[in-house]
């Protein structure tokens, strides 16, 4: 949980701290300069890991930006260990909760000024995506689509969590002239398939130059 939570703090963060690089062309410039000044009130993250024996896991997170801070809501499948001598292959419980900040400090389901992992604060200040850290990458003839391959020290570079897979697929995608929705797909060392996929809304008063 304390991964994915990175993970998804990251993806929650990417709209305000995409910075722009010097090596851009037109297309490109004008494609961070999207994510950069996108403003998004809410942030939703569907997560579904495949595990080997094609039992599915899925997890819901939204993230709701306030004046100060924000709610981060979730809920997910967790893998339970078999009973001894059971026929079963997996059993599943379902986890859920709430996180507020709100900018001083972090509450849990109602528990006040509870402690938060330093890394998970790590991500919430210091994530800082620029096109030199996520290396090779390759831009759609419409502009509206980055898509690279990511080694595992790339997606900790970038994200500030670790995963157990060798190589990550990012796709971040624009529309008009703000940010749509980012995906990262990967296969851990033990086959389980994982797709993160996160989509972002704004205010009806943000509108888009399409």
């Amino acid at each position: 949980m304390k991964k994915i939570v990175c993970l998804l703090l990251a993806l929650s963060c990417m709209f305000a701290l995409f910075a722009c690089g010097g090596n851009e062309d037109d297309t490109q410039t004008a494609f961070f300069e999207k994510v950069e000044n996108s403003n998004p009130t809410s942030i939703t993250t569907q997560t579904t890991h495949t595990r080997p024996n094609g039992v599915i896991y899925n997890g819901l997170y939204t993230t709701k930006m306030t004046d100060n801070g924000f709610i981060f809501t979730y809920e997910y499948q967790d893998m339970l260990p078999i009973t001894p001598g059971s026929d079963a292959t997996s059993s599943q419980e379902t986890k859920s909760g709430t996180i507020v900040y709100d900018g001083t400090g972090y509450s849990i389901d109602g528990a006040e000024n509870v402690t938060v992992a330093p890394d998970v604060a790590y991500m919430q200040i210091k994530l800082e995506l620029v096109p030199d850290l996520i290396g090779d990458y390759e831009m759609s003839a419409d502009g509206k689509t980055l898509t690279a391959e990511l080694s595992a020290d790339d997606v900790k570079n970038i994200f500030g969590t670790e995963i157990s897979a060798s190589v990550a697929t990012l796709s971040i995608t624009v529309a008009g002239s703000r940010l749509s929705d980012v995906s990262l797909s990967y296969t851990t060392d033990n086959g389980t398939v994982v797709d993160v996929k996160t989509g972002y809304t704004y205010e009806a008063a943000q509108t888009d130059a399409q």
